[in-house]
């Protein structure tokens, strides 16, 4: 939970409490909750989590997670389709530095608008920069066209998009490593039967498939195979290459003896 994050969620979940004073006593899910410690034997106090921080609006917090761990609340049957909640169950969606660890993240964005409340709002993060990191995997890297495209895939109204700026923000814990990208996206009010129907239809075909689907994804090992080991030698060469052609162009070094 870097910083960065953290500062994020609390102004989300400020805004969500200063436009809507009825927020105590709504529901709030938090997909991917599980907090890994660094060491299994890590001692208390437990780190922090987005619970804390919803229960101080007075939100009643669900975490979701593919297996169970700490601060985890519901593991679905299925780690990408949720039959175990209901359509419109949620009120305000979070989700921080999880989705690129999923293998398939717009099943679950596609779950995220099933599940949403109407006129409930999601927040997403997820980095668009960073060292691999894998719990288990890590997939992907998201960039400003990302959120938009799942939006219209999904039929949420995308509210903001915003990146973490590069320059002058160090001293943001998870700022310049990350390099957060973020969507605020709202699910529409139906103004009848047929357009809450055609709604939850569209999403259909991304879910269906994922539902019984056994993904046996496991960390790969790269940087190995007969290309990769070609690719190395060329570019080592290359390197030999342009140092001799440096050398080369240097002038010859002066013995500093005048000569008649």
């Amino acid at each position: 939970m870097h910083q960065s994050a953290q500062a994020k969620i609390h102004l989300f979940l400020t805004h969500c409490a200063e436009v809507d004073p009825d927020i105590a006593g709504k529901t709030i899910l938090d997909v991917g909750s599980c907090i890994y410690q660094k060491k299994a034997d890590e001692p208390t106090p437990a780190p922090p989590t987005w619970r804390v921080m919803s229960e101080k609006f007075g939100l009643k917090y669900v975490g979701l997670d593919i297996a169970q761990g700490f601060n985890v609340d519901l593991v679905t049957r299925s780690p990408f389709v949720w039959d175990e909640i209901g359509d419109e169950s949620f009120d305000y969606v979070i989700s921080s530095s999880v989705f690129e660890h999923n293998p398939f993240f717009w099943v679950t964005f596609a779950e995220i608008a099933r599940t949403l409340r109407q006129n409930g709002k999601a927040f997403i993060i997820a980095p668009a920069s960073g060292r691999v990191h894998r719990y288990p995997l890590d997939c992907w890297r998201f960039y400003p066209d990302s959120w938009s495209a799942l939006c219209h895939l999904t039929g949420l109204r995308m509210d903001e998009m915003f990146m973490e700026p590069k320059d002058g923000w160090d001293f943001i814990g998870g700022s310049k490593e990350w390099w957060d990208s973020s969507v605020i996206a709202s699910k529409p009010a139906f103004d009848t039967p047929g357009a809450q129907a055609a709604f939850y239809e569209r999403l259909v075909p991304f879910v269906a498939p994922y539902r019984e689907f056994k993904a046996d994804l496991r960390p790969q090992r790269g940087n190995s195979g007969p290309v990769y080991r070609r690719y190395v030698e060329y570019v080592r060469s290359e390197v030999e290459r342009r140092q001799k052609a440096a050398g080369a162009a240097r002038p010859p070094a002066q013995s500093g003896r005048a000569t008649l």
